[in-house]
C-alpha cells in the first residue's frame, strides 16, 4: 500500500522540487557587462493587409548579446517563426495558403537601472532581415531579404546567479503585413571572457 502512495508522489514531487529551485534567491550575474546568449519559444501573429492571411504560429528564436556596461548591450539574433496557415476559399476547395519566415536581427539594448540586479527591465530597437516562403495549394513562391526595423521589450528575471528567465514581446515593421511575437525563454550570462 506505502508503494503505490510513493509511485504518486515521485511524479508530484519532481515539478515542485524544480520550480524551488528556481525559486532560490539569485546573485549578482545576469545583469552584469559581458557575453550571453538564450532560447526561447515563440508565440507570432502574421496578418496580411486585406485579410488574406491572418494566423498565429509557434516557432523558436536563439540570441547572443554582449553588454558593455548594465544599462547598454548589442544582440543578434536568429528567428523561424513557424507556419502561418489559412484556408483563403473556405466556401470552395483549394485556397489553402502558408507562409513562414525565418532570419536574423541585430538590436540595440537599453536596460532601465534598477535597484535590483535580478530583475532587467529592457527595450530594443533593431533592424531585421528574414526570408519568407508562401505556398498556396502547393505551389511555392520565396521573398528574399525583407528588410527593416523591429521595436521590442521585455523582461530577464534572474533564477540563477547566471541564468535568467525572459518574457519579450517584439513588432516587426513589415511592407503589407502586420507581424508581432511573444516569446519566453532562458538565457545564459557567461560573463566577461
Amino acid at each position: 500500500m506505502q508503494r503505490r502512495y510513493t509511485r504518486r508522489l515521485g511524479p508530484m514531487l519532481a515539478p515542485a522540487l524544480l520550480l524551488g529551485a528556481f525559486a532560490l534567491p539569485a546573485n549578482a550575474g545576469v545583469g552584469d557587462t559581458g557575453f550571453g546568449a538564450g532560447a526561447a519559444v515563440l508565440f507570432g501573429n502574421y496578418s496580411l493587409d486585406g485579410g488574406a492571411l491572418d494566423d498565429t504560429a509557434l516557432g523558436v528564436k536563439a540570441w547572443g548579446q554582449y553588454r558593455f556596461n548594465p544599462h547598454f548591450g548589442v544582440e543578434v539574433s536568429f528567428l523561424n517563426t513557424g507556419d502561418f496557415e489559412e484556408d483563403t476559399t473556405p466556401a470552395e476547395s483549394g485556397g489553402n495558403a502558408s507562409l513562414s519566415a525565418r532570419g536574423f536581427g541585430i538590436d540595440a539594448v537599453g536596460y532601465l537601472p534598477l535597484p535590483s540586479n535580478e530583475m532587467q527591465i529592457f527595450a530594443k530597437l533593431g533592424f531585421y532581415d528574414l526570408d519568407q516562403e508562401l505556398s498556396v495549394d502547393g505551389v511555392t513562391a520565396s521573398s528574399r531579404g525583407t528588410e527593416g526595423f523591429s521595436v521590442g521589450a521585455g523582461e530577464d528575471l534572474a533564477v540563477a546567479e547566471q541564468i535568467a528567465i525572459r518574457v519579450e514581446g517584439n513588432w516587426y515593421d513589415l511592407d503589407g503585413a502586420d507581424f508581432w511575437t511573444v516569446g519566453l525563454g532562458l538565457s545564459y550570462h557567461f560573463g566577461q571572457p
